[in-house]
């Protein structure tokens, strides 16, 4: 899949770089370098990547379906949770293991336990502060500040 295509794919959906980093369980710089085909999302990605754009085929376009996505539980965000393995389905478990991570300094898996944390549940107040520490730890400024 091309990085014109990704960026086709998140914009026809409406979503910033960010509310699809958090979806698909990357980190907002990823998705900017995968739609610069200067890096290529996980296999595991791009099968998320692809229920988008196949869901996208079948939807009307007319209506903005990031509102939809977080406000009604039975649109691409519940196809997306249902294609997750039953082991990474718990939110608290992933946030758990972002902060053991984050113990032991390893940052970037970190932020990935609680990107993916986070796509299952957003409104989770301490996995926001714990991706924005390491976010900070990382020089992330920006993104620390985003949290």
């Amino acid at each position: 899949m091309t990085g014109a295509r990704i960026r086709q794919i998140r914009e026809s959906w409406r979503l910033t770089q960010t509310e699809f980093a958090c979806l698909v369980g990357a980190h907002p710089i990823s998705v900017s370098r995968w739609e610069n085909s200067s890096a290529s999302p996980t296999a595991f990605q791009l099968g998320l990547i692809e229920q988008f754009a196949i869901a996208a085929e079948h939807k009307s376009q007319t209506v903005d379906v990031s509102a939809r996505i977080f406000a009604d539980g039975h649109d691409v965000l519940s196809a997306i949770v249902a294609s997750r393995p039953a082991a990474a389905l718990d939110s608290r478990a992933l946030t758990a293991r972002g902060v053991e991570l984050q113990g032991r300094q390893l940052h970037a898996d970190a932020i990935q336990c609680f990107l993916q944390s986070l796509a299952l549940k957003v409104d989770d107040a301490f996995t926001h502060y714990r991706l924005g520490v390491s976010f900070r730890d990382c020089g992330m400024k920006l993104e620390a500040a985003e949290c």
